[in-house]
């Protein structure tokens, strides 16, 4: 199959266009202009930000709470609006509850404007998610911890050991434990799909190394993992944090 690339400007200006045209799109409804952004949330949905406009060339832009309505979790709710009044004050942006907008006048002012306000409305929702998913990630080794010292004792269990692999990296481990001669390493896993990928780097390395471990991924049973899970257990046997204590007690026997 042949394939004509662009040869000139020209070509290149055209395309150019092409592209920036479908990259968003506009409907105007109840005297307001509703403008599709490229700005893409966790969820997969887009960002639409609203345009209305004011006698004296005045525009009003604003994000129409979807920002507060993306984060969707009730837990999460009041550290959003922290980090959004936080967000508002150094971009020079404001607020009205849970909505972020600004006021500009002149169109000209339009086109940065909407940019300004999705980067900030977008920045602000990942900024919430990575410090609810860090605090829920805590918890999660908290309770392993807490388990683990119940399951075998307190004093067979290190808490933040660091463990050398084969490649003499020292890799930080939630817990070492010493069980019926064996050594075993609990680690927390989470759902991100980076996360899985370092766990799995992780536990390839542990696997390899001269001093024989027995890795264990631990994952929050409230999360959903996807296939990703599969490449962990290739050096790792897997337990949620809710599994039983005999699972925990017989995680030697797991690896394949």
């Amino acid at each position: 199959m042949k394939v004509n690339f662009p040869t000139n400007n020209l070509d290149l200006s055209t395309l150019g266009e092409e592209i920036a045209s479908k990259m968003s799109r506009s409907f105007l409804q109840k005297g307001r202009i509703f403008i599709e952004t490229p700005f893409l949330f966790p969820s997969g949905s887009y960002l639409v930000i609203s345009i209305e406009p004011f006698p004296g060339n005045r525009f009003r832009i604003s994000d129409n709470l979807q920002g507060y309505e993306e984060i969707g979790k009730e837990e999460m709710a009041s550290s959003y609006l922290s980090h959004l009044r936080n967000f508002a004050h150094v971009s020079g942006l404001s607020t009205n509850g849970a909505e972020l907008f600004l006021e500009v006048k002149g169109e000209k002012k339009l086109k940065g404007a909407v940019c300004a306000l999705g980067s900030n409305v977008l920045r602000v929702v990942q900024h919430t998610y990575a410090l609810f998913e860090e605090k829920r990630g805590k918890l999660i080794e908290n309770i392993l911890l807490g388990r683990l010292g119940n399951i075998f004792g307190p004093d067979k269990v290190k808490k933040h050991e660091k463990v050398m692999g084969a490649s003499t990296h020292k890799w930080k481990v939630s817990a070492l434990v010493q069980h019926e001669g064996s050594r075993i390493i609990f680690d927390t896993v989470s759902n991100a799909a980076v996360s899985m990928a370092f766990a799995s780097t992780k536990f390839t390395d542990l696997a390899s190394s001269d001093h024989e471990f027995y890795n264990v991924a631990v994952l929050d049973n409230n999360k959903k993992y996807g296939d990703m899970i599969n490449v962990v257990s290739q050096s790792a046997s897997i337990l949620t944090v809710n599994s039983n204590d005999n699972d925990y007690l017989n995680a030697t026997k797991m690896l394949h």
